[in-house]
């Protein structure tokens, strides 16, 4: 699965950085407990495959409480949601109806943004603080083209981290290589 050396690459990058967040990565989860553990709040049968291999690298982000939320992002402002953490939000959604639009928000920023993959594998924006952009909004081509702009990203040092080990943004820099590399996607050419 191509997924998964994306998956490796980002890894390397985040142990080479000692980054914090490496150290609340939960270990993976096979496909299996992926599905049972989503099954009461979403059609298992919709899931695409390369959702299997982006848990079995790791299930989501252990975040402890007086830890600020930014310190978990190992990507432009986003954090990889357990599955435990992907059934409760659909599962207490009333507002972006997950479910209902056959969308998994895998990745969260805490504060009520989401990225999201549909059935057809593209990654979707969901947030309500940006007027100018609509909910379900397509930000990455795929989840393939995503975390080939993130390992991208560190490559090019849009991303870096800082004294602490926590990740710091070139945003200017990031947003033209995340245009580049997703030309289906919407978002990046919002003004």
């Amino acid at each position: 699965m191509e997924i998964l050396k994306h998956l490796d690459e980002l890894e390397e990058i985040l142990i080479t950085n000692n980054a914090f967040v490496l150290s609340h990565l939960n270990g993976g989860i096979t496909t299996e407990v992926f599905k049972r553990k989503i099954a009461s709040v979403y059609p298992v049968e919709e899931i695409p495959n390369t959702v299997f291999g982006l848990y079995s690298w790791h299930n989501g982000t252990w975040i402890a409480e007086k830890t600020p939320i930014l310190n978990y992002h190992f990507f432009d402002d986003y954090f990889l949601c357990s599955a435990e953490d992907v059934a409760h939000i659909i599962g207490a959604d009333d507002f972006y109806l997950f479910a209902d639009r056959k969308c998994l928000p895998l990745f969260a920023s805490g504060s009520g943004e989401y990225l999201v993959i549909n059935n057809k594998e593209e990654i979707l924006y969901c947030g309500s603080w940006l007027p100018e952009i609509a909910p379900y909004t397509q930000i990455y081509d795929s989840l393939q083209s995503m975390l080939d702009t993130v390992v991208t990203c560190y490559k090019k040092n849009a991303y870096l981290f800082d004294d602490n080990n926590c990740l710091q943004i070139n945003y200017e820099l990031s947003h033209e290589i995340s245009a580049s590399l997703n030309p289906n996607s919407e978002y990046w050419r919002i003004d």
